[in-house]
């Protein structure tokens, strides 16, 4: 750790993903490992100083399952995953996958309602685009999913909300992103056409 840390504060110019690749791939590992979640060096450097800082780990016990949550709609922005997409091929292959799927079946450009031209901040409100908006949820979830077991994490078991429930259909071989994507634009586009809104409502039945 004071090694890491002396060498980024001496050497600022380094690339914080350049650089998180080479210790993840390129080093012996090491049974005690240490995750971080920084933007830049002076970022690691301060956190580096900081011994409780970051999720600590012991790989050398009983490996652990893995479970996975695909959540459904109402979180979904716009440049969501924009970085995994320009940054990992395999992301980026299944994205481009999804999108191909997407414009046979509805004439959507995906990546458009997803990375929509410029350099502007990624637009935290949701995407509001006819029938794009579930396809890039599931689109963006299968692609991360594709990404994590490239990197050896798979989920033991898998849970679905609402529109996470195709996504953890496609992941557990019940369908692929082929049969899901005209499915979740179809019913998009049913629940557009019947109109009227939902409320939740945080109160007991007796409130109510």
């Amino acid at each position: 750790g004071d090694a890491l840390r002396e060498e980024v504060s001496r050497n600022t110019a380094v690339d914080v993903a350049d650089l998180a690749h080479t210790l993840q791939r390129g080093r012996r590992p090491r049974r005690a490992r240490r995750a971080l979640v920084v933007s830049s060096t002076g970022e690691l450097a301060e956190a580096l100083r900081h011994p409780a800082s970051g999720v600590h780990g012991d790989t050398g016990g009983t490996p652990r399952d893995v479970a996975f949550l695909y959540p459904g709609a109402g979180s979904q922005y716009q440049r969501m995953g924009q970085r995994l997409y320009e940054n990992h091929p395999v992301y980026r292959r299944e994205m481009d996958r999804c999108a191909r799927i997407v414009a046979s079946a509805g004439d959507v450009d995906l990546l458009g309602v997803l990375y929509p031209p410029g350099d502007a901040a990624p637009n935290r409100e949701n995407i509001d685009v006819p029938d794009g908006r579930y396809a890039a949820i599931l689109a963006t979830e299968w692609s991360l999913t594709a990404l994590l077991a490239s990197w050896g994490i798979r989920p033991s078991v898998m849970i679905g909300h609402s529109l996470g429930e195709y996504t953890a259909a496609c992941v557990a071989g019940v369908m692929d992103p082929e049969e899901a994507l005209p499915l979740v634009m179809t019913r998009e586009r049913l629940i557009r056409k019947a109109g009227g809104l939902t409320l939740s409502v945080l109160l007991d039945e007796a409130d109510v």
